[in-house]
């Protein structure tokens, strides 16, 4: 989850913001954005690249982890009335900007396109309710990704600092536009 940040992520709707409280994120990166043609006189597929990739989030959100059954009901209705939405999306919420298109200005715009509730069956009678969310991009956007890398000294041992922590290294490597 300390890809981008440490909290949750979050989407809006015009002015309306949802947390998702309790989510895991997982990037999909490089949708291709291209358009499939295919031929009506000899069934060849072509494909046409319109420029740019679009993203793709997933996110797993742990409704079970609400409290009462009352405040899992809730949250789950609040969050299935956005399916099929146009929404604005932070990965997470101390980045605190949503995703760029590429002009690096506008807020791009995600198709919330599979929203679907599941459960995980640990021992019964706990039944952990789960919600499946994939954010996908309607235009190409730009993010800037992020690597950790740990610092070494010249023997491969890592660098640690007073407290005994490794120091880590941050690379920001831009998206290809």
């Amino acid at each position: 989850m300390a890809v981008f940040g440490t909290s949750f992520s979050k989407f809006k709707k015009v002015s309306t913001e949802v947390d998702l409280n309790y989510s895991i994120i997982i990037p999909t990166w490089r949708l291709p954005n291209q358009l499939k043609h295919r031929s009506i006189v000899n069934g060849v597929i072509n494909y046409v690249s319109l420029g740019g990739d679009k993203m793709a989030f997933d996110v797993i959100v742990n409704i079970w982890k609400e409290g009462s059954a009352a405040a899992q009901k809730t949250k789950m209705q609040a969050l299935l009335v956005y399916n099929k939405d146009e929404v604005k999306f932070m990965p997470h919420d101390d980045l605190g900007e949503y995703i760029k298109e590429l002009d690096g200005t506008t807020e791009a715009d995600f198709k919330i396109t599979i929203m679907r509730p599941f459960y995980l069956k640990a021992r019964p009678p706990v039944l952990q309710d789960r919600l499946y969310i994939r954010f996908e991009s309607i235009e190409p956007t730009m993010m800037p990704l992020v690597s950790v890398g740990f610092l070494v000294d010249e023997g491969g041992d890592f660098l640690i600092d007073e407290s005994g922590n490794k120091l880590i290294k941050e690379i920001i490597i831009e998206a290809d536009t």
